[in-house]
This record gives structure tokens, sequence and C-alpha cells, in this order.
């Protein structure tokens, strides 16, 4: 997912739940479930890359780029 938001050029920030307990419980609060990752918090929506298609998250991406 890494590569698809730098080849789109798109800017992000990583959190690591696992060694940021607080980041861990403020994914929970947004989603229930913080076992659920890696995840994208998009526009507010949270999107679950871990089985998620990854040419349909690209093609929302570039879609909210323009």
């Amino acid at each position: 997912m890494k590569k698809i938001l730098e080849k789109l050029d798109v800017d992000y920030e990583e959190f690591d739940i696992d060694k940021e307990p607080k980041y861990r419980k403020k994914l929970n609060e947004k989603m229930g479930n913080a076992n659920k990752i890696p995840v994208l918090e998009m526009d507010g929506e949270i999107i679950h890359i871990g089985s998620g298609n990854k040419e349909e998250i690209a093609n929302k991406l570039q879609i909210n780029k323009d």
C-alpha cells in the first residue's frame, strides 16, 4: 500500500499501534476493533486494506486527488 500511495504522490502518516498504545485506542474508538490492520483512513472513512483490493483503493485515491 505504501508503494501505491507514493506512486500516486499521496501524503500519508503511518502509526504503529503495537509501539504506541494511544494509536490503538484511537483506532478502536473509530472502528471498534483495532485488530484488523493495516487500515487506511481517507476522508474520515476507515478502510481495512489487509485483505482489500489494492487496485480498488488506488482507484479511489486517484479519484480523490482530482
